[in-house]
């Protein structure tokens, strides 16, 4: 592949993701992705008494699971294509700077 269509590639597949954290983030946040779209697991770390970064690194790793059993055979587990994994997987990386971020 050439840089030319890395480019256009990687620009599709960016917007993509992020339609895909914003259409997630309404679901996730119970109506509050206004007020703060770490919400899901700031309410599900409180409900488990572990910090949000723990409930985060929960969803992602079953993310890199689907990825790391991608990579070995090559075949897509569920209806979710990998692309779509993948996807999730830089979302919970950015939310969980985000995280990061709130807690300096």
């Amino acid at each position: 592949m050439n840089s030319n269509d890395f480019d256009k590639f990687r620009s599709k597949f960016i917007k993509k993701t992020f339609d895909l954290s914003d259409k997630k983030r309404i679901e996730y946040c119970r109506g509050l992705q206004d007020e703060d779209v770490l919400t899901n697991f700031k309410s599900i770390g409180e409900r488990l008494n572990i910090p949000p970064g723990k409930v985060l690194s929960i969803y992602l790793f079953k993310h890199i699971d689907s990825l790391t059993n991608h990579i070995k055979d090559g075949k897509e587990y569920s209806d979710e294509p990998i692309d779509g994994r993948i996807s999730d997987i830089i979302n919970y990386l950015l939310l969980y700077l985000c995280l990061i971020d709130e807690q300096k």
